[in-house]
């Protein structure tokens, strides 16, 4: 089954996907990068949603405590 991205339109994310199963954050980025976040709680990713500060959150709560994988770089690196 595919995850099914929610569009963001926000300054820095372009859309995001959460897989349950794998406790996986997907980030796309309007530059063009694309992030996993491993390991992540569901709380995290409802509060996300719900913050409606989705950089901030992001920089904030997520990316401190979650490890990560750049899956793809942004544009023009």
């Amino acid at each position: 089954m595919e995850m099914e991205f929610t569009e963001i339109h926000e300054e820095k994310i372009k859309s995001v996907a959460y897989d349950e199963i794998n406790h996986h954050f997907h980030v796309k980025f309007q530059d063009g990068s694309y992030v996993i976040y491993y390991e992540m709680r569901k709380e995290d990713y409802v509060g996300f949603q719900s913050s409606g500060r989705y950089s901030e959150y992001l920089e904030e709560k997520i990316i401190p405590a979650y490890p990560n994988k750049v899956i793809k770089e942004a544009s023009g690196k």
